[in-house]
């Protein structure tokens, strides 16, 4: 979805990544190739945990240099700094259920209109309220 957009138009692509760890940060490799080929990539990735199998961050960054956008669960803050204003979001988003009933709640709360927001589920479909 993120090469589609990224090839498709002429508009910011921001790609927020929320990762338990760095062991099991998805695609982490394609997208800092990206950002060499797509100038209008912004990406932004937040650890839950501070540590796993003996890869740490100590100083806020990990042993291969890089530095985390942030350490914890997603939070409103992020998204209300990380992405633009509310009428200039078209929002896709995946993930488990508690997650993404808490970026839809907060999508809404930052104003983006609910035919903006748009998800997909790991499993078989359910409502988001």
């Amino acid at each position: 979805m993120a090469q589609a957009a990224l090839d498709g138009n002429k508009r910011d692509v921001i790609f927020i990544h929320y990762a338990r760890n760095a062991l099991v940060h998805a695609f982490a490799d394609v997208f800092k190739a990206w950002h060499g080929r797509f100038p209008r990539l912004k990406s932004y990735v937040v650890y839950e945990e501070t540590e796993a199998r003996g890869t740490q961050i100590s100083d806020g960054r990990l042993p291969d240099g890089h530095v985390p956008d942030g350490v914890g669960r997603p939070t409103l803050e992020q998204l209300r700094k990380w992405l633009p204003p509310a009428d200039d979001v078209d929002a896709y988003f995946l993930g488990p259920r508690p997650f993404m009933a808490f970026i839809k709640r907060s999508l809404r709360e930052l104003g983006v209109p609910e035919d903006r927001s748009r998800y997909e589920f790991f499993g078989p479909a359910e409502a988001l309220n």
